[in-house]
């Protein structure tokens, strides 16, 4: 008896070996039951957080999406029955699908695993930049295809593209760039006939007329016998929304209240410009402002591109009410401490010594004066500019914003002498 229960036993561990064996050499291949590219005409494929969908119809690309399909790089399977237990949702359902509306399979793909009804296969993370190779090929695949509703080639991306209502503009002669004041300067004649602005621009004067209405500065530029002007400027005076997709490097400008684009968080407009009575300074790309409702002469500053418009920090004017504290005179003087104090005092943050807090102050290559406050839970720049009794302090939160994005905006800090 004891003979056929251990033999009983072996014979189900063989069992379960070869049944765990068959299905652990499952392939994608096997799994999808397609086994030749050629016999896709269509593949459909939907972003599951954003309901947009796009296809793919070319027989080339049908061909590399399929390729890499099979041969993405497969760490474990197993069963699906698990993942779908737990209500777990792929990022993109694929259909491939033949002549068009016959439906061949469908799967699911997410950063770590390519999914079936019944098999899983991980590969990859859902860690950013470390997702599997084939999703990786279907986020570039939507990049182009649907980003816009308006098809944008492979090469066309990244290039400081312009589209109008969802139409790309093109050029006979030049292409679009970034001047040295952070301004998206595109050729004036393609621009101006796709806004329909029937603007005329002056290159001597400097000087638009829109629809012969009142010349307006316009400050362009000529490069080889081309006239450019800043896209931002042109389009507001048309009346057109202007985004800026940091992510693609592309600008959509628009007429539309709602932005048809799977990705709004990434949008931004290409440069904003801040001139207020006191001073002016420009915003990098993908940074933004808010005035404070509180305090006139305070702005916030937040990061378009990032989840909740992360805060990254603020400008705000100061004024010394200290008539015995010459700024030059001490800073000639080398009395780094002293300022140090007195500026800490001006914020209201005298309270920083009661905290274990590292501190270091000094010259700036674009401020009058820096200081850093840190510690394991805090760390943060000041700039103060320095004109009289005003003084203008910019606020950075270290963790958001880099020093070289810092030194970017205050490299365009300048007194407004208007």
């Amino acid at each position: 008896m004891k003979k056929k229960n251990v033999i009983l036993t072996l014979l189900c561990c063989l069992l379960y070996c070869v049944t765990a064996f068959a299905a652990n050499n499952t392939t994608i291949e096997k799994a999808i039951g397609v086994q030749n590219a050629s016999d896709i005409t269509m593949v459909c494929i939907e972003n599951e957080q954003y309901s947009t969908i796009f296809h793919v119809v070319d027989k080339s690309e049908i061909q590399q999406l399929y390729h890499k399909l099979i041969n993405t790089a497969v760490e474990k399977t197993t069963d699906t029955a698990d993942i779908w237990g737990k209500g777990f949702n792929g990022w993109y359902s694929v259909r491939f699908y033949q002549k068009e509306d016959k439906l061949m399979t469908e799967f699911y793909v997410s950063g770590d695993m390519i999914f079936t009804q019944d098999d899983a296969f991980f590969s990859g993370s859902n860690q950013y930049g470390k997702e599997n190779e084939f999703c990786k090929y279907i986020e570039e695949i939507e990049k182009i295809k649907q980003k816009y509703f308006a098809d944008l080639k492979q090469n066309e991306i990244y290039n400081n593209e312009v589209i109008v209502e969802y139409e790309k503009l093109n050029y006979k002669w030049g292409k679009p760039y970034f001047n040295q004041k952070n301004q998206l300067m595109v050729p004036f004649q393609e621009l101006n006939t796709a806004l329909n602005t029937q603007a005329s621009y002056d290159v001597k004067t400097q000087l638009v007329s829109i629809r012969r209405g009142e010349p307006i500065p316009l400050y362009g530029e000529v490069t080889d016998e081309i006239v450019y002007v800043p896209v931002k400027a042109l389009a507001e005076m048309g009346e057109y929304d202007i985004y800026w997709d940091e992510e693609l490097k592309t600008a959509l400008l628009t007429k539309n209240n709602r932005i048809e684009l799977w990705n709004q968080r990434n949008l931004c407009p290409p440069q904003t410009h801040i001139e207020t009575q006191d001073f002016i300074v420009d915003l990098p790309d993908s940074i933004t402002y808010e005035k404070d409702e509180l305090e006139d002469n305070s702005m916030h500053l937040y990061r378009v591109n990032t989840p909740n418009s992360s805060y990254i920090g603020r400008i705000k004017k100061y004024t010394d009410d200290d008539k015995d504290f010459d700024f030059a005179q001490q800073q000639k003087n080398g009395k780094i401490g002293t300022i140090t104090s007195h500026f800490l005092n001006m914020m209201g943050m005298t309270y920083i010594t009661e905290f274990n807090i590292d501190m270091m102050a000094g010259s700036s290559k674009y401020a009058d004066m820096e200081i850093w406050l840190g510690r394991e839970d805090f760390d943060e720049m000041y700039y103060f500019f320095v004109n009289g009794k005003d003084v203008y302090v910019f606020y950075f939160r270290q963790n958001k914003i880099d020093r070289e994005e810092q030194q970017k905006i205050l490299s365009t800090f300048q007194y407004n002498k208007n």
